[in-house]
């Protein structure tokens, strides 16, 4: 006989008592825990649908603008894999925690818009967490004893399929003001690439004129004539620089949709390395939680003993 310690509690499991009513705290807990796992979700959802609707604060970013976003994006992204990993070990039947999963998905979809492209991803979303969930309790009804290991092996794959649904809500952004506007390079970019130019050929034409005219030969006509002269050099720099602009963007035009794809893969990179170590602080924090929980007899430890079969010569 082997003891099996466990913290799982079920929701539909009957008090035993002489009228055999229905416990109805623990269904009040599981409840708790779909619900902040639903918070969480919708909370990450908001995060991808206010990048969907302002992609240009990744384009050209500010330093405040972005941290927050940044900030909240990792937040969010925590809180959702520690909920996740709450419904997983606290919520039973096995099949309504992996239904809080399939829900969650379908949540984000419909919390952040998008349209087909952002379904396609939850849907990617709903298998992973399915995968997960139904991992994670086979592993706790394998084990001797209860522990938290089985939370992480997963986590990071949960982390990159959510990174991949923030860059999806990057392409439909982009995508969807492209098509607006008819644009594949944005206005805003454009602006701020001709207003730099422009400045540092001013500012080089104005320290080359600055030296000219030191030469005290120079007649006043001369001088004059070198200051036209500067004028129509940074006239036609910015001219030429235009064009090139328009012959970049006529060509981009027709291949807009993966230029927004490209974004949204180089974006992918740049999260992967983030949620590493968004990922390397679920484990402590569950320790810390269900420590909490039980500390408060939120969850409570059950013991139970198993026939085990041995192969013996």
């Amino acid at each position: 006989m082997v003891i099996c310690l466990n913290v799982i509690f079920n929701p539909f499991s009957m008090q035993t008592s002489k009228s055999q009513k229905l416990d109805v705290v623990p269904i009040v807990k599981a409840a708790f825990c779909v619900l902040f796992f639903f918070a969480t979700i919708f909370a990450f959802a908001y995060v991808s649908k206010d990048l969907l609707n302002n992609y240009m604060m990744l384009i050209i970013p500010t330093v405040k603008v972005l941290g927050m976003w940044v900030l909240w994006l990792c937040i969010d992204v925590l809180l959702v894999l520690l909920s996740l990993g709450i419904v997983s070990v606290l919520v039973r039947p096995k099949w309504l925690a992996i239904l809080v999963s399939v829900l969650g998905s379908v949540l984000y979809a419909l919390v952040c818009g998008g349209g087909m492209a952002t379904w396609i991803a939850a849907a990617v979303f709903a298998a992973v967490l399915i995968g997960y969930v139904f991992f994670v309790i086979t592993q706790l009804e394998n084990q001797i004893n209860f522990s938290i290991h089985p939370l992480g092996d997963k986590k990071m794959l949960v982390a990159m399929i959510m990174a991949v649904l923030v860059c999806v809500s990057l392409g439909v952004g982009y995508l969807a003001d492209a098509n607006k506007k008819n644009y594949a390079i944005p206005p805003e970019v454009m602006t701020k690439i001709s207003a730099a130019t422009s400045e540092q050929l001013n500012k080089t034409a104005g320290d080359q004129l600055a030296t000219a005219l030191q030469d005290k030969k120079l007649s006043k006509k001369q001088q004059d004539e070198l200051k036209k002269q500067s004028a129509t050099t940074i006239k036609d720099a910015e001219d030429k620089l235009k064009k090139s602009l328009d012959d970049v963007e006529k060509q981009l035009l027709p291949n807009k949709t993966y230029l927004a794809w490209t974004l949204g893969a180089t974006l992918f990179f740049i999260l992967q390395m983030l949620f590493i170590f968004v990922v390397m602080l679920t484990a402590p924090l569950l320790a810390l939680a269900f420590f909490f929980m039980k500390v408060t007899h939120f969850t409570k430890e059950e013991s139970e003993k198993r026939d085990v079969k041995w192969l013996v010569l």
